[in-house]
């Protein structure tokens, strides 16, 4: 009886937490300086209008994933479904980073710029506008919920 009910508690500790992830935003905004300090010199950029991505990401609900090939972006949304309308196939196993739609709009509108700058520094990817960069995404595969 003993081992039931903590089996069962392990089930429901486990369970809130996964319920818990899934309902937090995904990204975090940092300063260009500390994303300089934190993530490196940009080895690579490339730049969108943000107007652009802001059309874009109206075809996505929960989350907008960036992949930076050569000097062309990605962007996909929900279901890994492209946004842009560039004409390229996507196999399973090429790695997007997924944002929550949320932090990407709240980068978005905070800075009223022209650009954004889908960067590569490293392994990572970073999203700049103005002088604020998002990172900390979860790249998809593997965690593509």
């Amino acid at each position: 009886m003993r081992n039931r009910f903590k089996v069962v508690l392990i089930i429901i500790i486990v369970f809130s937490q996964c319920v818990t992830s899934f309902s937090q935003s995904v990204g975090k905004i940092f300063t260009k300086a500390k994303a300089d300090s934190l993530f490196g010199k940009v080895e690579q950029s490339v730049e969108m209008k943000t107007d652009d991505v802001l059309k874009m990401i109206e075809n996505t609900d929960k989350k907008v994933m960036f992949r930076m090939l050569k000097k062309n972006v990605l962007l996909a949304g929900d279901t890994r479904n492209l946004l842009n309308n560039l004409k390229m196939r996507i196999s399973k196993k090429d790695v997007f980073m997924s944002y929550s739609k949320d932090k990407v709009l709240e980068l978005l509108n905070k800075n009223k710029n022209a650009k954004v700058k889908v960067e590569k520094r490293g392994k990572k990817l970073t999203i700049t506008c103005g002088m604020e960069t998002l990172e900390e995404g979860q790249p998809c595969p593997p965690i593509c919920d």
